[in-house]
């Protein structure tokens, strides 16, 4: 199957957000078992992988402001 991320990055007043879009078009009812069994574990995964994007966009903001 084919797997891909989507960032949308929208800026606000005071402040970015950022949204994480993660696609799986699974082939086969092996790309479906894939798919069910790692479903929780990859929410884990972008969960950590975005607020890590968040963290260190804040520090690269806070260094380019001073």
């Amino acid at each position: 199957g084919r797997a891909w991320l989507q960032f949308e990055i929208t800026q606000k007043e005071s402040h970015s957000e950022i949204h994480q879009t993660a696609l799986f078009d699974p082939v086969g009812i092996t790309g479906l078992l894939y798919w069910y069994l790692l479903y929780f574990p990859h929410q884990l995964i972008f969960k950590g992988m975005i607020k890590e994007i968040g963290k260190r966009a804040e520090k690269i903001s806070a260094i380019n402001t001073n």
